[in-house]
C-alpha cells in the first residue's frame, strides 16, 4: 500500500490547490502554506513517509511549473508520530503559528479524529490520504471541511468479508483488532458485514499497539474452531498474529484490511505472512509518460519477480539493487532476456535510511555494493 499512499500524493496535493487557490489573496510572490502532517517515526511511519515522499515530489512538481497564480507552494511538515495527542498539538500549531490555508494528512484513523476538529472549527480544508475509518467524513455533517482519498472500513469490512464467505466458503471466522479507534471502528464495520451474510464471528479478540504475544487470542480462537482469521490493525502487531500461529503450528488464512501490505508486515512476519489476503486500491486512469517506466528498489529476496512484474506492466524498469542480483542462477532468465539495458554501478558504498526514516533505529552505510539495473524493452542485447 505505501505505494499507492505514494501516487495518492499527487492526486491530493492537486485538489488541495483545487481548493485553496481562491483563498490565496496575498501578495504574489508569498508561498501559499499547505499543511503536512502524518506519522514519520513510529509503526505507521512507512505509510506516513510514503504519503509525505509522494507529497514533496507533487509540490516540487507544482512549484516547477510556476506554482498557484504565481506563487510558491511551501509545505509545513510535522510528525504526529500515530499519537492522538501529538495530532491534536500538530493541528493546533498549523492553524494558529503557521497559517496554512490547507492541510493534507492523518494516516491513523484515531488522530484523524482528535485532530480535524480544529480544521473544522477554523473553515481550512484537511484532506485525509490514508485514515479509512467510516466516521471520518461524517463527524460534521453540515458544512463539511473533512476530505478523503481513501477506502473507507465499509468498502474494507465488505470486501474482506466477501473473500472469507461468499468466495471461499469459510464459516466460522475470528476477527482480531487492536485497541485503537481504527482497530474497533473496523471490527464494528466487519460485524456488520457478517451479519448481512448471515455469520457471527466465534470469537472477537482485542490487542494493544506494540504488543508481541498474541498467543491468548489465538488460542481462544482455536478454541472456537475458527477456521479464517479476520484482522482490523497495523503492520508489526498483524506480523505478530501471523508469526503466532507459526509458534503454535496452526496455520489459518489471515484475511484483513489492506494494512497487511505494510511492511512492516511483510518483513516481520516473513514466510509465516505467506498467503495474507487483503483489499488494495489503485487509480483508475488512462496511462501517462510517467508510467512508461517504473523506478524502485524492491525487497531484494522478492526482486526478480518485481522486475518480471514490472516488464509486463511498462516498457521502461529502473531498479536500485545489490550488484549481487547478478550472481543468481534462478534470476538468469531475467538476466538473459535481452532486455537488460545498462547497470550503473556506484564506486561508493550508498548511506542506507531506515524505514522509519533517516532517523531510524538503525540507519547506518550500507556494506554492499548497489547499482542501478536498467531494463528496456526496446532494448535488444
Amino acid at each position: 500500500m505505501a505505494n499507492v499512499t505514494f501516487k495518492l500524493g499527487r492526486r491530493l496535493v492537486a485538489a488541495l490547490v483545487a481548493t485553496t487557490a481562491l483563498t490565496a489573496a496575498a501578495h504574489a510572490a508569498d508561498p501559499i502554506k499547505i499543511g503536512l502532517t502524518g506519522p514519520f517515526t513510529g509503526g505507521s511511519a512507512s505509510m506516513g513517509v510514503s504519503m509525505r515522499d509522494g507529497v514533496r515530489l507533487a509540490v516540487g512538481e507544482i512549484n516547477k511549473a510556476g506554482g498557484v497564480m504565481g506563487r510558491p507552494l511551501l509545505l509545513v511538515e510535522r510528525d504526529d508520530e500515530a499519537k492522538n495527542d501529538v495530532g491534536v498539538q500538530v493541528a493546533q500549531e498549523l492553524i494558529n503559528k503557521e497559517n496554512v490555508v490547507a492541510t493534507m494528512g492523518f494516516i491513523n484513523t484515531g488522530v484523524a479524529l482528535a485532530s480535524q476538529r480544529f480544521y473544522q472549527e477554523a473553515e481550512i480544508p484537511v484532506i485525509n490520504n490514508v485514515a479509512t475509518g467510516t466516521v471520518i467524513t461524517k463527524q460534521f455533517p453540515k458544512d463539511n471541511y473533512i476530505f478523503r482519498m481513501s477506502a473507507n472500513d465499509v468498502i474494507q469490512s465488505g470486501m474482506i468479508v466477501d473473500e472469507a464467505i461468499t468466495r471461499r466458503g469459510f464459516k466460522a471466522p475470528a476477527i482480531l483488532a487492536d485497541s485503537t479507534n481504527y482497530g474497533q471502528l473496523g471490527r464494528e464495520d466487519l460485524e456488520k458485514a457478517l451479519a448481512a451474510k448471515g455469520v457471527k464471528p466465534v470469537t472477537e479478540e482485542k490487542f494493544n499497539i506494540g504488543d508481541t504475544d498474541m498467543t491468548s487470542q489465538l488460542l481462544r480462537a482455536k478454541a472456537a474452531n475458527a477456521d479464517v482469521i479476520l484482522t482490523y490493525g497495523i503492520g508489526p502487531e498483524l506480523a505478530q498474529i501471523a508469526n503466532g500461529m507459526g509458534k503454535l503450528g496452526w496455520k489459518l488464512p489471515l484475511i484483513g484490511s489492506w494494512t497487511l501490505s505494510m511492511s512492516t508486515f511483510i518483513d516481520n512476519a516473513g514466510a509465516n505472512g505467506e498467503g495474507a489476503v487483503m483489499p488494495q486500491t489503485f487509480i483508475q486512469a488512462p496511462s501517462t509518460p510517467k508510467r512508461k517506466a517504473i523506478v524502485t528498489n524492491p525487497p531484494f529476496k522478492n526482486a526478480g519477480e518485481f522486475v518480471a512484474h514490472a516488464l509486463d506492466l511498462c516498457p521502461r524498469v529502473v531498479m536500485l539493487l545489490r550488484l549481487a542480483f547478478l550472481e543468481s542462477q534462478k534470476r538468469t532468465p531475467i538476466l538473459d532476456s535481452g532486455h537488460l539495458a545498462r547497470v550503473h554501478v556506484f564506486r561508493k558504498r550508498l548511506p542506507m535510511m531506515h524505514r522509519h526514516g533517516w532517523d531510524g533505529p538503525t540507519n547506518s552505510n550500507s556494506g554492499m555494493a548497489f547499482a542501478w539495473f536498467v531494463w528496456d524493452h526496446h532494448h535488444k542485447g
